[in-house]
């Protein structure tokens, strides 16, 4: 750092090492998470939102529990710092405590930096990489600029005063985003609420066939890298499905459970993350196992019909797919679906229809995600200007 630009007199350069702490939380055997207990488990799942926790009896030391205001940072998969608001909690071995030598650096000031960090971690990875992991050894070795302790407070009030009116406006749009989400669920309720009263319902088994995709062995690189498309759930977009990341070769979908799907199929995620994400292919791919295809071989229905049908009750769903260790919706939970099924013309009435009302919701949440784009990229300026002594 100091080779690009000089910092101000009386900052130094330290490894956080030599500032902080850094203390793993602890794994954890299947029998040891309970579905109610004393204390929450804080995995990574759990670290950005509230869904489906486990808790445990467990009686641990003090170091393997998070209270509120302790600097944690998620360091697999979605990874990065947070001030922990929450009851006191177990954390999980993805997620460290850190914690400030107080001698040296101011806790908000450390958790400045690392957001800032995180942010250079992950443009050093590459902006392709959707899974990041880093190690203990790694983060500890990180370059901190380190100004004195009042500098430091200086720094940080500035900083919330800034950031306070750029959150505040991008929660506005986030809010914006959801009321045109919200407003595009209810025209969904109310264009197959009038069709279930008009027209029998039907089993979507008995429409199509479904079958899910497979991954061929990672370790055989005969199976990888070859022309035919691999498609995994997190790629899925609630649209069409124009690029995959990741290929594999003929021997490898011979020997796998990989199946081909065709252009045209409508598929959805079955579990994880991203449960009852869609996607159409617009082009023959294969797809991992957590992909369920729906093929239109039967010409019953108009695959943009299904789309909206199965986007229509999604929130119902991703209700009924917890329960277990991951969110998870079955091929037979698909198959017995039922829906209104009208001829193909009413079908392609209510495709157009739906299809001018959607294309209008996402230019207003495009514009909304640019605007919040923006908004981001000013605080990651900020941060670039605090941390080389500029703010």
């Amino acid at each position: 750092m100091s080779e690009l630009y000089e910092l101000p007199d009386g900052w130094e350069l330290k490894r956080l090492d030599t500032v902080s702490t850094f203390i793993n939380g602890r794994a954890y055997k299947k029998d040891e998470l309970l579905d109610s207990g004393k204390y929450p488990v804080l995995r990574v799942g759990n670290f950005f939102t509230n869904n489906n926790w486990y808790y445990s009896d467990l009686e641990l030391p003090s170091d393997k529990y998070c209270d509120a205001g302790d600097l944690l940072y998620a360091w697999s998969a979605s990874f990065g710092p947070r001030i922990w608001e929450g009851d006191k909690s177990i954390y999980h071995y993805h997620i460290w405590k850190v914690i400030p030598n107080f001698e040296f650096i101011l806790k908000d000031y450390l958790y400045q930096f690392l957001s800032w960090d995180t942010e250079k971690i992950k443009s050093d990875k590459g902006t392709g990489t959707t899974m990041v992991h880093i190690t203990k050894g790694s983060i500890e070795e990180r370059i901190i600029p380190l100004p004195p302790l009042p500098e430091q407070q200086r720094i940080v009030s500035k900083l919330d005063l800034l950031f306070e009116k750029i959150d505040r406006s991008i929660a506005l749009h986030v809010s914006n985003m959801n009321e045109a989400d919200a407003f595009m669920g209810s025209v969904l309720n109310d264009v197959f609420g009038e069709l279930e009263e008009k027209y029998e319902l039907k089993i979507l088994g008995d429409l199509t066939k479904t079958t899910s995709g497979g991954t061929p062995k990672r370790n055989e690189k005969s199976y990888w890298g070859g022309n035919i498309g691999w498609l995994k759930s997190g790629e899925l977009n609630d649209g069409y499905i124009t690029e995959v990341e990741e290929f594999i070769t003929e021997d490898g979908l011979k020997k796998s459970s990989a199946k081909l799907f065709p252009k045209g199929t409508l598929l959805i995620a079955m579990y994880g993350a991203t449960v009852g994400r869609l996607g159409i292919l617009e082009f023959e791919t294969t797809t991992n196992q957590a992909i369920c295809g729906i093929l239109n071989d039967k010409n019953q229905f108009e695959t943009l019909y299904m789309f909206y049908f199965l986007r229509k009750i999604r929130e119902k769903m991703l209700k009924d797919s917890f329960g277990g260790a991951q969110p998870n919706i079955s091929q037979t939970y698909i198959k017995e679906l039922e829906l209104p099924l009208p001829p193909l013309q009413i079908q392609q009435k209510t495709v157009a229809y739906l299809d001018e009302i959607s294309l209008k919701i996402e230019k207003i949440k495009q514009l909304q995600k640019e605007k919040m784009n923006s908004l981001k990229a000013l605080k990651a300026s900020i941060l670039d200007s605090a941390f080389r002594g500029e703010l």
